[in-house]
């Protein structure tokens, strides 16, 4: 048995966490998609599959910018 929802929950959880995150500390999170799995599971608790799934669903809806130095909430 998995604690897991799976699927789509997960990836709507993980994109909750992200724009939290984001929320939290000034609009920026100083992650991207060349990030290793190890710093995305310290920073929000979760795999780097899962993160980019988020991410890209995100910026798909315009909500985020991706740069340089991370991840950009857009205003």
């Amino acid at each position: 048995m998995t604690l897991r929802k799976g699927g789509l929950d997960d990836i709507k959880d993980a994109r909750e966490t992200i724009l939290k995150y984001l929320n939290e500390h000034a609009d920026f999170l100083p992650l991207s998609d060349k990030s290793t799995p190890e710093k995305i599971k310290e920073k929000l608790q979760m795999s780097k599959k899962l993160f980019k799934k988020a991410v890209g669903g995100l910026y798909k809806d315009k909500a985020i910018e991706i740069q340089q130095d991370g991840i950009h909430l857009k205003k």
